[in-house]
């Protein structure tokens, strides 16, 4: 008898196995191994490579391939086409039934909603149902916080070709506590419009209420997203319609085309061969080819829509850097974000979450969280730091300028004591008659002590895309930055860069 185990390990900062990885050695006699690295890590998957080579020398059977993900490129995809070519081997290897009908391999089942019943329906809450009515800290994840935009204007001038957008955000009453050099998490939804694109490609009701309900009664997972809700709210608030295609679920869409020659086509962009992966990459990867592209490429192809809510990945958070201090503003969280557009043939891609945030108006709601971060000024004033932020990278430190001018300027000018206040509303108060503490110099503090700051900012054009210009030079000229080195990248024949400082 065989002990077998599939191990996946992930190779940690440098070449460090996760915490007792290597205790696994020492009991398995079969086994194939999968690394999660990162090409831009100097050990690529070591940890990987060391499992699979140890355990070849303690005599464990290689049953499979080592596999090796790449985080810096597709992780998912590397495993996924790994999979593909694994279970069949494996299944041989000890006799094994694959069953690769796509309709057994559905994790939920569905069950419709009657327009009639008396059910409270989710909207878009990604935790309690009613949770945008009933809001209750702490905020977070499952509980974001619905708020409201106070400020959405350009930072980009009319003569850039492309928008940046400073958003803040108003928090009174929600108790979020953050810090400079945070992260603020936005909830999207999709455009409007590819909803409607997905609605009239597959021809469902969008009003149908509907739950998608775990076939495995024991799982902790009983839904997919919140349910019950309709089909409009699943497409527009819950699943990613946008993302480039997975190729399970090209090989699971396939089965719906009722022409062979589309048929045989997605079933080429799902499989682990040469000739699979490289058209994969072309059209779907390169190309960015979403569910809506694929539907409407291949007319053919007409997947129930329960299917794919079922296959489509979440629509995820989007994290951004947050560019302000709360000792600047306590209420407020502001960010910065370049809106992503552009053209592919005749195809116009657009950023999920930038363009959500474009169209966003003052008092306009949006579901937000603060994730914590370990980039943090130095907790002595006096420590210099180097800023060294292009474009966007600039705002968490517009965050840590404004906590330094914050320490520069605590305590410039001392509060009046009660006597002295009196004295000033009553000049004709004899000033020997306060007791020797009483404050009655009205002069200035020099504040705290602050170290250097020095900032390599970087754009292309100092008179297109030059973010918050005037702040960084009115902080210049205070001296909260004391040095600042400027790279343009178009400005002039020879492109200049930050990292060329």
């Amino acid at each position: 008898m065989y002990k077998t185990f599939t191990i996946t390990n992930k190779t940690k900062n440098k070449k460090h196995a996760a915490k007792d990885g290597g205790e696994l050695m020492k009991y398995v006699t079969g086994s194939t191994v999968f690394g999660l690295g990162n090409k831009t890590y100097e050990h690529f998957n070591a940890v990987g490579k060391l499992f699979d080579k140890k355990l070849e020398e303690l005599g464990a059977e290689r049953l499979f391939p080592l596999g090796l993900g790449d985080d810096d490129a597709n992780l998912e995809e590397d495993f996924m086409r790994w999979r593909e070519a694994f279970l069949p081997t494996v299944a041989q290897r000890f006799g094994w039934e694959l069953n690769t009908d796509a309709e057994t391999l559905r994790q939920y089942r569905l069950e419709l909603v009657d327009h009639n019943a008396n059910v409270t329906l989710f909207k878009g809450e990604y935790g309690r149902l009613g949770a945008f009515e009933r809001l209750r800290p702490p905020f977070d994840q499952k509980n974001p916080f619905p708020a409201t935009v106070v400020v959405n204007r350009e930072l980009h001038t009319e003569k850039s070709e492309r928008s940046c957008r400073h958003i803040e955000f108003g928090v009174e009453g929600s108790r979020i506590r953050y810090e400079a050099g945070d992260h603020l998490a936005v909830f999207p939804t999709n455009d409007l419009e590819l909803v409607e694109a997905m609605i009239s490609l597959l021809g469902f009701d969008p009003e149908q209420a509907f739950r998608l309900i775990n076939i495995d009664e024991e799982s902790s997972k009983r839904n997919p997203f919140p349910c019950p809700c309709t089909y409009r709210t699943a497409l527009t608030h819950y699943v990613d319609i946008c993302a480039p295609l997975k190729s399970h679920v090209l090989k699971a869409i396939s089965e719906y085309c009722s022409d062979e020659n589309e048929k045989a086509y997605l079933q080429l962009l799902s499989t682990a061969n040469e000739e699979g992966l490289k058209e994969y990459s072309r059209y779907i990867v390169k190309e960015r080819r979403s569910i809506i592209d694929v539907l409407r490429a291949h007319p053919s192809c007409k997947p129930p829509i329960e299917y794919l809510l079922e296959l489509l990945p979440r629509l995820q958070a989007r994290y951004y850097s947050i560019a302000s201090s709360p000792k600047h503003q306590d209420n407020r969280i502001a960010v910065c974000c370049i809106v992503t557009k552009y053209t592919i043939g005749d195809r116009l891609i657009k950023g999920v979450c930038t363009n959500y945030l474009v169209g966003k108006n003052v008092d306009d709601r949006t579901p937000v969280f603060v994730r914590k971060s370990q980039m943090r000024l130095p907790h002595r004033s006096t420590t210099p730091v180097i800023m060294i932020g292009p474009g966007t990278g600039f705002a968490p430190f517009r965050a840590f300028i404004q906590e330094r001018k914050f320490q520069k300027d605590q305590g410039e000018f001392r509060f009046l004591s009660a006597a002295s206040l009196h004295a000033t509303i009553d000049p004709s108060c004899d000033r020997d008659s306060f007791p020797p503490s009483a404050d009655l110099s009205h002069e200035p503090d020099a504040g705290k002590e602050t170290g250097p700051m020095m900032l390599y900012y970087g754009c292309r054009h100092p008179d297109h895309d030059y973010i918050y210009q005037d702040e960084i030079e009115e902080w210049l000229k205070e001296g909260v930055i004391t040095d600042l080195y400027c790279a343009f990248s178009r400005a002039q024949e020879q492109k200049i860069y930050v990292q060329e400082g």
